[in-house]
This record gives C-alpha cells, structure tokens and sequence, in this order.
C-alpha cells in the first residue's frame, strides 16, 4: 500500500512499468506546452496540491510537507541513506511536496475512500521526468513502491492531463483488514511529475473520482505556473 512518508517504507532498485502502462500513456497528452526553462525554486510545489474544498465531503488535508533528496531518503530504512541520496540525485530528481487527506475518523469509514494523497515531484528536465513516470521504483510516478508493490500494479485506462499520464491498481493485503487498493492516477508537466492516490479496502475503489481529482489537481498545477496560485495553508 502507497501511504504518506514514514520511516518503515522500504525500496531500492529500478522498476520497468508493464508494457500496457506504456501503451495507455502514450495517447494521454493534452496540447498545452509547460515551462521548463524556470529556476527550480521557481516551481511553487505546495500551491499544486489538491485543497479540501476539491475532496468528497468529510475529508480533510490532516498533513503537508516538502522533501528535498536528503530528507526524501531519509524516509526509506536503508542502512546507507547516503546512498539513498546518490541514487535520487542520479534520477535527476529534485524536491516534491505531498499534501495528504483522510477523515476525521478513518477507522468509522472503512466501507468507504480512507484517504487521498497529492504529490508533486520536480526534475531536472522532461525526459528524467518522463522516465520516473514508468521506470524507477524510487522515482515511479514519484512514490514510494516496494518490490512487491509494483508486482501487483495492474494498469487502466486514464484520459488526457499533461503532457503524459497513467494509471495503477496497487493491492496489498493487510493481516486484520483484508485487501487494500491504492487508486493512482500519475500525470507529467514538463518536468513536473504529480500523483493523486486514492487509498481503501478492496471494494471501494472509485476511478471516476481519481480521475476527477486528477483534473482538479491537474488545474492547480496550471494555475500554479500561471502564477495565479499563492501557497496553499499547511494541514491541522
């Protein structure tokens, strides 16, 4: 199961997303053209996020924060985090910042979406961006996936948002709840890679609802390089 940063997360290596990842990505462009010549400090992550006025009534952003490579690797239990952090400079990546939701209380809600994570993660140019959205495990659509993580990822079908995008079922079972699905919709501008990770039991899974936030999120990040966007409010 994809969740927000903690240190028991594990990872390593590189990952080959399936091939009919690739094929559904390949339509998924729209034709607008995205800055990429800006300074890195110059892309306003935090105002990309989701808000809690685009989430389905109850949930709520509870937590946000921004990783640089040093912190981002700190959150993998690898015994050399500095190697970590070679591996991320080596992707080219740069910084992400993730805002997360769920309910006030998530345990009364289990027949339903227990929460949704937005994430963006910025790269040194468009074909490190491109690549972390199929390839790395670090870097695959800028989450955090284990070995077994990507063996259950099945692909669907998303519709144009980007410059390219794609979209995963990620299951896992849980030792008292049954099966967990991550919904995700990834989505690339320039050399941004985003992410909208809708987390719940087996069951609840709603793909028209990760698509629209997708969209909704997809609209922040214009507005955001229109510079129509001023930061969102960190979460209680």
């Amino acid at each position: 199961m994809i969740r927000k940063p903690a240190p028991t997360l594990r990872t390593a290596g590189v990952l080959l997303f399936p091939a009919a990842v690739l094929l559904l990505a390949a339509s998924c462009a729209d034709s607008r053209s995205y800055a990429t010549g800006k300074s890195d400090d110059d892309y306003p992550l935090d105002a990309m996020m989701l808000v809690d006025s685009d989430l389905p009534a109850g949930i709520a952003r509870t937590d946000e924060k921004g990783f640089a490579n040093d912190e981002w690797a700190s959150v993998f239990p690898a015994e050399d985090t500095d190697a970590t952090k070679t591996t991320l400079d080596g992707q080219q990546r740069i910084r992400n910042h993730i805002a997360f939701f769920t309910w006030e209380n998530p345990q009364e809600h289990f027949g339903k979406v227990l929460s949704i994570t937005s994430q963006s993660t910025l790269y040194k140019d468009e074909a490190s961006a491109s690549k972390s959205l199929h390839e790395y495990r670090f870097g695959a659509c800028g989450l955090i996936l284990t070995e077994q993580d990507a063996s259950r990822a099945e692909a669907f079908a998303v519709p144009r948002l980007g410059n390219d995008a794609v979209g995963l079922f990620i299951s896992q079972q849980q030792e008292t709840l049954g099966t967990s699905i991550d919904t995700v919709v990834c989505f690339r501008t320039g050399r941004i890679v985003h992410a909208v990770v809708q987390t719940g039991l087996d069951g609840t899974q709603d793909v028209a609802l990760s698509v629209t936030l997708a969209e909704r999120m997809l609209a922040h990040v214009q507005a955001a390089l229109d510079s129509k966007a001023t930061p969102t409010p960190s979460g209680g």
